[in-house]
């Protein structure tokens, strides 16, 4: 759980070339910004908490 205890890291960038991340890893995250599709983002490998927000297409 790499960023679980990092409460200061409240948003990250999120490129397509990502495909798997695992559980637990961005819980204290308040907002994902990531490069691919909202289907691309359900089709990663990854557990985030449901209050995060998730903006797609993000360049």
């Amino acid at each position: 759980m790499a960023f679980s205890d990092c409460n200061s890291l409240k948003e990250i960038i999120i490129p397509t070339s990502v495909i798997s991340i695992g559980v637990g890893v961005f819980d204290n995250i308040e907002k994902i910004y990531y490069s691919g599709s909202k289907e691309q983002w359900y089709n990663l490998d990854m557990d985030v908490s449901e209050n995060t927000i998730i903006i797609y297409n993000h360049n």
